[in-house]
């Protein structure tokens, strides 16, 4: 059966199959020229006494593109997901020792293989084959194709980069992004909210919420925190909360919990219409989803 909402898929450019073939490869790219940066160094050391090492984010960024995969395979053979309902992985806050320094490349390859073999896919999809659900149960519904390829994208791309990125002290790759490859993942990051969402993650958040984004890779949408989330392009006309970010690395830094709500307000990186705590509840949006 197909879900709710996913035919306006079929309309959006970020979801057609060349296009996703495309920001899957550049993807790739991206991730082959960051991590020829690191160190042996580098992929133990934590930035924070509770933050992540960059061996840390690899492991559940594998995990997750390997059992998108799978998901995707198994979607267009009829067969059910080996795990069932699976939580991603958060890495245990333990040293890693001198067993787990040498695992990094290895890691790094499968991870790169799984977003390989992934791309593989998509130009032998048949249309009726973007709708389909595939086998993993997230708390909202099971996703269709074309929302897990989503995701395997803007998994790493955008739910990650700001955490790969700080474990070796440099910039989120999103600064690097060209306005289009980051506007058209912002809304994959906006259609799949349906599929993640989980109402008691958010109990000061109610009603409409509209987001503004400036700048070339912006735009508008809004998101319906009820019992099921609901998206859609452009404003309410009478939203419970009303926010406006000059840009999508504003955005990105305040729904990945990058920066405070008070420094994000003091420094223009965002403003309010509506209940402050709400909007407090906002911030950190995609942490608190269960597909990170």
């Amino acid at each position: 059966m197909k879900s709710p909402g996913t035919l306006a898929l079929q309309r959006e450019p970020a979801f057609f199959p060349e296009i996703l073939l495309a920001d899957l490869e550049r993807l790739q790219n991206d991730l082959i020229d960051f991590f020829a940066t690191i160190t042996p160094r580098s992929w133990v050391h934590r930035p924070s006494k509770e933050g992540w090492t960059l061996f840390d984010a690899l492991v559940h960024v594998s995990t997750a593109a390997e059992l998108y995969l799978e998901a995707l395979e198994k979607a267009l053979t009829g067969e059910p997901l080996s795990e069932g309902n699976v939580e991603l992985p958060v890495p245990v806050q333990s040293d890693v020792d001198g067993a787990q320094v040498t695992m990094p490349q290895l890691l790094l390859h499968s991870f790169l293989s799984a977003l390989q073999r992934t791309a593989a896919i998509i130009p032998h999809l048949r249309a009726e084959e973007f709708l389909q659900s595939a086998p993993l149960h997230f708390a909202g519904r099971f996703p269709v194709v074309a929302e897990l390829l989503a995701l395997q994208i803007i998994h790493p791309a955008l739910l990650h980069t700001a955490l790969l990125s700080k474990a070796i002290g440099a910039k989120p790759l999103w600064n690097e992004y060209p306005s289009d490859y980051l506007q058209r993942n912002i809304l994959r990051l906006f259609a799949i909210m349906p599929v993640v969402y989980r109402r008691e993650l958010f109990p000061d958040v109610q009603g409409g919420v509209n987001w503004h984004i400036g700048g070339p890779a912006g735009g508008h949408w809004f998101l319906l925190f009820d019992e099921q989330a609901r998206v859609g392009k452009g404003s309410l006309a009478h939203p419970a909360l009303s926010l406006w970010f000059p840009g999508a690395h504003a955005f990105l830094l305040y729904i990945t919990a990058q920066i405070s709500m008070r420094r994000a307000l003091a420094t223009g990186k965002m403003m309010v219409w509506g209940n402050l705590r709400t909007a407090a509840g906002i911030r950190g949006l995609l942490p608190k989803l269960c597909l990170i």
